[in-house]
């Protein structure tokens, strides 16, 4: 689309916001792009609903104002950059080698929907993202989750609160404050360890929490131990977790999640389990609760859990929610489609890969929202890659720093008769070379 939106082969910020609004027009679902065009500056653009967050900063240079821009605010912190604001939902920031910002709308009808999970789980604590402290959010969860617990005469013998480290401390401080509860830190966790619950398979998730938590046994002996996580999603972490605080000598252990049941699978840009594999698929929660073998099980509210975020800011009203309610903002995400997500994953377990994300379309969608910006898929091309996807993989860099999925190359989309085309990053980018770097978080679905 850069080709085409470009007269006479010169691109100015006119031609690459006029490509970006193409990209809008035949992509859908949440992604956020930044991308190096050689030669002329820095593309970064958002998706028309905001589900994936993208903020830009700006330091002070000797040479004039230097631009970044990254998923959360604490990257831009750490590398002395100041916040200058959020990318809004839909908008193109271009960034020429001059040091000139150029911002533009781009979406005929945005609306700012960020994705809730990145509050309850993805993001840093430290980060502000689209004007809301992760940090305050949380504990504000932790809050909503206290006047839960308070109306439950069953959990009046709790002698101790202790968290899932890391991203549930924040709740589990508050919860315990509110209810004037002791707090302890009864688990110790190894940093090198990854994410469990994106890990492909059962054996290697099981074996990988014990390896990353390791209980400190006088926190928990003889004791009634409310243990508070973030969220549940297959139960696997939660079950071993319960059963490291009995092996430690717990009396009775109780279970809260800061984050209602996870019973719908996550298309924008979460590798989350397709619904059958999600431990609250189909189970009420003391179903749950003997599942994870906890003696009592705690959900926060859905209604509760969005008032915690809104509370940090009353700006945000809508949230992206599908894990929780089973409502696709996009309006695009049908049975059929997670059908085929379904049957996707079960084909990758059955060949025994070393990734669980689906992994015919996971790179794909690298060269067609690429290839859209240099020009090169016809309406062909594009009809056959409806089901275009590409997960974001959250890497465990100390705590959870952000490592955005970068695909291999070289690579073709399916049925693809122009394997010379697609990747437009193949060769150091020699086929394409306006389009040499390139980075995308989130998923989408191509149209044609």
């Amino acid at each position: 689309m850069l080709e085409r939106a470009a007269q006479h082969h010169r691109l100015d910020p006119e031609a690459i916001f006029r490509a970006v609004v193409g990209v809008h027009r035949r992509c859908r679902g949440a992604y956020a792009i930044v991308a190096m065009i050689a030669g002329y500056g820095m593309l970064a653009f958002r998706d028309p609903y905001g589900i994936r967050p993208l903020v830009i900063g700006v330091a002070e240079a000797p040479g004039g104002p230097e631009y970044m821009v990254a998923s959360e605010s604490v990257a831009l912190d750490a590398c002395g950059f100041r916040v200058l604001r959020d990318v809004d939902p839909g908008e193109a920031i271009y960034v020429d080698f001059a040091g000139t910002m150029h911002a533009r709308q781009c979406a005929e009808s945005p609306r700012l929907v960020p994705c809730i999970f990145e509050f309850v789980y993805l993001a840093r604590p430290d980060s502000v993202i689209d004007g809301t402290s992760v940090y305050e959010s949380r504990i504000h969860m932790g809050a909503a989750l206290a006047r839960r617990i308070r109306a439950m005469p069953e959990t009046q013998d709790v002698d101790v609160v202790i968290p899932i480290p890391d991203s549930s401390r924040p709740s589990a401080m508050q919860l315990a404050n509110d209810l004037a509860l002791t707090y302890r830190e009864g688990f110790v966790k190894n940093r090198y360890i990854g994410r469990t619950f994106i890990m492909p398979g059962r054996a290697m998730r099981k074996k990988s929490v014990r390896q990353k938590l390791n209980p400190i046994g006088m926190e928990f002996a003889g004791k009634v131990v409310l243990l508070v996580d973030d969220s549940i999603v297959r139960g696997t972490t939660s079950r071993e977790i319960v059963q490291m605080a009995r092996d430690a000598g717990a009396r009775k252990v109780y279970f809260a999640s800061a984050s209602p049941p996870v019973r719908f699978p996550n298309v924008y840009g979460i590798d989350m389990p397709t619904q059958h594999e999600l431990v609250a698929h189909g189970r009420t929660h003391d179903e749950i609760s003997r599942e994870i073998g906890a003696d009592l099980l705690i959900y926060q509210e859905l209604d509760a859990l969005k008032s915690a975020v809104r509370a940090a800011n009353p700006r945000l009203t809508e949230f992206e929610a599908s894990c929780f309610d089973g409502h696709y903002v996009t309006g695009d995400v049908t049975p059929e489609y997670l059908a085929q997500l379904a049957g996707t994953r079960q084909l990758v377990a059955l060949t025994d890969l070393p990734h669980a994300y689906d992994v015919r379309y996971a790179d794909d969608i690298f060269t067609w929202a690429l290839a859209f910006l240099a020009g090169q898929l016809g309406g062909g091309d594009v009809a056959r890659a409806t089901s275009a996807r590409m997960t974001s993989v959250a890497g465990a860099m100390d705590d959870v720093q952000r490592i955005d999925y970068m695909a291999p190359s070289p690579v073709t989309g399916p049925d693809s008769n122009d394997a010379g085309d697609t990747d437009v990053r193949a060769n150091g980018g020699q086929n394409h070379p306006e389009l040499a770097v390139a980075r995308i978080i989130g998923s989408v679905t191509v149209a044609g």
